[in-house]
């Protein structure tokens, strides 16, 4: 008999779910619903030990998808859906999903990472030069408030629970040919080594402010190097594990790669690899996009494209959609609540789906 590899049950348990496939009923259809935060539903349909098909439906966050199975004459197992395009993928385990975040096992401890983009700029008109780029973090007037809603995030997050906070910035790497100060960074990430420890609320809004500023070189900067260094932090087994990136600068992706004149330079590592990298260990992100303050950037259609760029990945990078904040509407109490609630098991780019039903076709 064969079964699909599918989530049921109150506790989303991975399990084998016989279909009634066979001879004289070849066709069969079943529904099955995404999990938050996945952009496909991973179908595996096993025979005994053998892997008859692997296949991928995209589908958006908790969305309820229905896909046909069919059995043909030669034996093997088709799938195909009415309301979107099913991919086949090679049957060997290499292609198996990551499997989905549960929820930590009381909810009562949680380790917090604040990823800062050191590279944040405020932007001002001189009479005689024009827009000025100037750091934020030299501009306390501007800076300190932001600082004081990420503390206050961190304070409503960690409020009564057995709480661990790190703290690092990252900028960018020493571009080839490049000598100007003015675009030469001043490090790669602050600290080199971070580190988790109990932080109290007056303890992390010191060491925002005492973050040094350093120059980006080009729009796209040492992002995913920051998200790698996450990846070492040594997270607790037993806590909820939170990662809140807070900047505007993104980082290198293949997959979606900044247009032309955005990245000057090679790079090591991307961010989606870093962000899945980062799911498997258990790690849920959300993110918060810097919107430009004062003249800004977005005056020439260039720069209009790099900040909607940098806005479409940082929503990307969000476990869920609505962790994916920007400051003129982020409300560090309504945030924290979003993201200490009960939530369901937590799914990123591909997995397995909720089995709804499964029905022989006529």
């Amino acid at each position: 008999m064969m079964h699909l590899e599918a989530l049921t049950g109150p506790d989303l348990n991975l399990t084998s779910a016989p279909l009634p496939l066979a001879a004289a009923t070849p066709v069969c259809t079943v529904r099955l619903r995404s999990l938050p935060g996945a952009s496909s539903v991973h179908l595996v349909v096993r025979e005994e030990d053998a892997v008859r098909l692997r296949a991928e439906v995209p589908v958006r966050s908790g969305e309820v998808v229905t896909v046909h199975l069919e059995l043909d004459a030669e034996g093997t197992v088709h799938a195909w859906s009415p309301e979107v395009p099913v991919l086949t993928l090679p049957v060997e385990d290499r292609w198996s999903p990551l499997a989905p975040i549960r929820p930590a096992s009381d909810g009562r401890a949680f380790d917090l990472a604040l990823v800062i983009d050191g590279t944040l700029r405020a932007y001002r008109k001189d009479p005689e030069r024009g827009r000025v780029p100037v750091p934020l973090f030299l501009e306390r007037a501007l800076w300190e408030p932001h600082v004081e809603r990420l503390v206050d995030f961190e304070s409503a997050l960690l409020d009564g629970c057995d709480g661990r906070v790190a703290v690092v910035a990252f900028g960018d790497e020493q571009t080839s040919k490049v000598s100007a100060q003015s675009l030469t960074p001043h490090y790669h990430l602050y600290p080199v080594e971070p580190a988790f420890g109990s932080m109290a609320p007056e303890r992390v809004l010191d060491e925002l402010l005492a973050l040094p500023p350093t120059p980006g070189g080009d729009f796209v900067d040492a992002l995913a190097d920051a998200l790698d260094a996450c990846r070492h932090l040594g997270w607790r087994p037993e806590a909820r594990k939170i990662l809140v990136i807070a900047g505007s600068s993104p980082g290198a992706s293949l997959l979606h790669p900044v247009r032309k004149g955005g990245d000057a330079r090679a790079r090591e590592r991307d961010v989606d690899c870093e962000s899945l990298a980062l799911h498997e260990k258990g790690v849920e992100l959300a993110t918060l996009f810097y919107e430009p303050e004062g003249s800004g950037l977005g005056e020439s259609d260039f720069e209009r494209e790099l900040l909607d760029h940098a806005r479409a990945q940082y929503r990307r990078l969000a476990s869920l959609h609505e962790w994916a904040w920007s400051t003129p509407r982020f409300d560090p109490q309504v945030a924290a609540a979003s993201v200490r609630e009960s939530r369901p098991v937590l799914g990123r780019e591909s997995t397995w789906g909720e089995l709804l039903t499964v029905t022989p076709s006529a």
